[in-house]
């Protein structure tokens, strides 16, 4: 169903004639118009009609977000582009976000190249102008933008007002390692190398040790299930909320891994030491890049001899071996990340409002920050 009718739109650039917006509510309807896009937009895994249909479906659909999905046409009806918004009621207001999110690495609009311009986003009469006008929502918070998608500056990250994420995505260009011993010996020192040998050998005095990929849905089930174990228990001994907690997410993990899209694979792996999983992985390939999205160790005394390094090896090994271009490591600033990082992506966020209920919203956020920041360091919690 759609929320709002069409309008036309007239870009300042003069390079695009008339653009027509619409919003959609129903995602079913606008599968063919996205699967069309992702073929020829500049995109990420988390872009894709799959992973996105797949996340609603488990998950959003159970927390009642509802899609508004910004559907960008030109004066034929072609698609030009598309942004996954979602709505999110919050304490007093309507919120527009990244549909999929906080499973979403990178949050970005699947365009086609003539949109990349970000002349036509910006300014009096822009596109983004007219897209906003007609969001049902009070306040927009997008996070984990790219500044650039391809090699084109993000033209979200044009037109609105932004700030610097504090999490920056590491990646590690594989071309040119002919194996894991190449990459470790250009990334890494002989002393850490050193260290790893010795973990890897008082991990075998543990029991052996073995990877395994599952066959069956309950094997999938039984990996799944100790990644959840392991994360839950590495996030209480920091006093942490957990997404765990929802069974959903689970569910959507699973459903991804059975997904039949040629494009998009997602692989997920247990490190045994002996009758215990040490380790675990859920990850993804897509167009080139593997995105490693998931680990998790055990915390005992397994855990002292890093199991989780020594899956990390051997996923580094298998994509070397696949030849597989870039080793997507995500978010955050693991240690480990930056000993094998080519490379970086810098993150950005904005949050505005677009209507007055919005904008008396964030004021009152803006009031009660320094007030939470205070409570939260009289706690010992970590601030952001």
């Amino acid at each position: 169903m759609q929320m709002d009718a069409q309008r036309n739109i007239r870009p300042n650039t003069g390079t695009l004639a008339g653009l027509q917006v619409s919003i959609e509510q129903e995602l079913d309807a606008v599968e063919a118009v996205w699967r069309y896009l992702e073929s020829v937009a500049e995109t990420t895994l988390f872009q894709t009609w799959t992973w996105q249909k797949t996340w609603f479906d488990t998950v959003g659909a159970a927390r009642g977000d509802r899609p508004a999905i910004v559907v960008i046409r030109d004066a034929i009806g072609a698609p030009q582009g598309l942004l996954p918004f979602a709505i999110r009621r919050r304490r007093g207001y309507r919120e527009v976000s990244w549909l999929a999110e906080p499973f979403l690495d990178y949050g970005m609009p699947l365009l086609v190249p003539a949109l990349l311009d970000p002349r036509v986003w910006t300014g009096e009469g822009s596109l983004w102008q007219d897209i906003k006008r007609i969001l049902p929502a009070d306040v927009i918070r997008l996070e984990n933008m790219p500044f650039r998608v391809g090699t084109a500056t993000n033209p979200l990250c044009a037109a609105l007002k932004v700030e610097e994420e504090r999490d920056i995505a590491w990646h590690c260009e594989l071309t040119g390692y002919d194996d894991l011993a190449s990459l470790q010996a250009a990334r890494r020192q002989s002393k850490s190398l050193s260290t790893d040998r010795r973990k890897a050998r008082r991990l075998r005095e543990v029991g052996p040790v073995r990877i395994a990929c599952p066959t069956t849905f309950e094997e999938a089930e039984e990996i799944i299930d100790a990644l959840y174990a392991h994360k839950t228990s590495q996030l209480q001994a920091r006093d942490e909320a957990s997404i765990y907690d929802d069974p959903n997410y689970r569910k959507f993990m699973l459903q991804l891994w059975q997904n039949a899209d040629p494009s998009l694979r997602v692989d997920m792996s247990a490190l045994w030491v002996g009758d215990e999983i040490g380790a675990t992985h859920w990850s993804a390939v897509h167009r080139g890049r593997f995105y490693y999205l998931q680990l998790s160790r055990h915390r005992g005394e397994i855990g002292r001899y890093s199991p989780g390094n020594e899956l990390l090896h051997a996923l580094l090994s298998d994509s070397i071996s696949e030849r597989i271009p870039v080793f997507d490591f995500g978010l955050g600033d693991e240690p480990y990340k930056q000993r094998y990082a080519t490379g970086s992506i810098h993150l950005f966020r904005h949050k505005g409002a677009c209507s007055v209920v919005g904008r008396l919203a964030l004021a009152g956020i803006a009031f009660l920050r320094p007030i939470r920041r205070w409570i939260l360091r009289r706690l010992g919690r970590e601030v952001d």
